[in-house]
């Protein structure tokens, strides 16, 4: 037994044990391995988890392509440092089960991150269409770190996002 991320986590649970209770595995990518960590955690929580494994982090650069798998939330993109004093976001996104998905659209919020003793600031969400490419252009920014956090208003756990993003 031993804390992690402020976590008490459980490395000689079996996948099975977790299954009894309510927990979540957290994918390899967060601890290295596989581990139980209990938690009463819902199925958004578990989501966003899932996120934040699928989009890729990269390193830090002013400009980057990716692509990004969420059920209702990601949670943070990587952080981009910004000097130009504008960012353009391009993206394209569609469902996983058009059908059976019938929300038409999805969001993009760009943030400053700050200092731990602040809060971070956002400049705003931007309704992107599903389906079709869609741009945005924030201007007027001061210098410094971003991120991009991307949401759907979707409440069926069987509709999965996919899409793909660039910023520059």
């Amino acid at each position: 037994m031993g804390w992690r991320s402020g976590l008490l986590v459980y490395p000689s649970i079996a996948i099975s044990d977790c299954k009894s209770v309510t927990s979540v595995l957290l994918p390899d990518s967060i601890f290295n391995q596989g581990q139980c960590v209990m938690q009463s955690l819902d199925r958004l929580i578990m989501d966003e988890l899932e996120a934040i494994d699928t989009f890729d982090k990269g390193t830090e650069s002013d400009s980057f392509t990716s692509s990004f798998r969420i059920r209702t939330r990601l949670p943070r993109s990587r952080i981009f440092p910004v000097t130009s004093g504008s960012v353009t976001v391009s993206s394209f996104a569609r469902w996983d089960r058009p059908a059976a998905c019938p929300i038409r659209e999805y969001y993009i919020e760009l943030r400053k991150s700050e200092p731990w003793y602040r809060p971070d600031q956002s400049f705003g969400s931007v309704r992107f269409p599903v389906s079709r490419t869609a741009s945005f252009i924030w201007r007027g920014l001061p210098s410094g770190n971003y991120y991009l956090e991307i949401w759907v208003a979707n409440s069926n756990s069987n509709c999965v996002l996919l899409g793909d993003i660039s910023v520059t």
